[in-house]
């Protein structure tokens, strides 16, 4: 499923997936760019950071420029993705281009993307079928953690 947005929704689901990537404490500006206002990188999007200020802009590629006749253009996907390298910025910018680590640490990021954006459309789309408001699908997601938290605590008091 294709998804596109404008700016300001593609800022507020940076805001929504930094949460959910533990990224809350990184300052992101997401742009949608022209083919040629990019560095020719990435075809899709692409991250530039300041590792020192916790600072990133992402651009997404304008759906304008968006071409490929085999998969069609998934924005949030490609949100995802550029906003997991913040989480190996020390690591990707020892990664020369064209090397087999830049290869395999783009293999990686691409994997975790698509795992997550794709399970949380299925808990969207359940929750839909269940009934449930499919806007708590996030709220489900991002909270998954917790009961374990609060299970390994119990666990933990219980021995002490």
């Amino acid at each position: 499923m294709a998804i596109t947005h404008d700016e300001e929704k593609l800022q507020d689901l940076a805001e929504q997936w930094q949460t959910a990537l533990r990224l809350r404490d990184w300052d992101v500006d997401v742009r949608l760019a022209r083919a040629k206002d990019m560095s020719g990188k990435g075809d899709k999007g692409e991250c530039s950071y300041n590792l020192a200020k916790k600072h990133a802009v992402v651009k997404i590629l304008d759906p304008r420029d968006y071409k490929d006749d085999f998969a069609e253009q998934d924005h949030e996907y490609t949100l995802v993705h550029e906003l997991l390298h913040l989480h190996f910025a020390g690591l990707d910018a020892a990664v020369t281009d064209g090397k087999l680590a830049d290869l395999v640490l783009e293999q990686g990021i691409h994997a975790c993307a698509t795992l997550m954006t794709e399970l949380l459309r299925a808990m969207q789309a359940a929750q839909a079928v269940a009934g449930a408001p499919a806007e708590r699908a996030e709220e489900v997601a991002t909270s998954a953690r917790k009961p374990r938290r609060r299970a390994a605590k119990q666990q933990e008091s219980a021995t002490v």
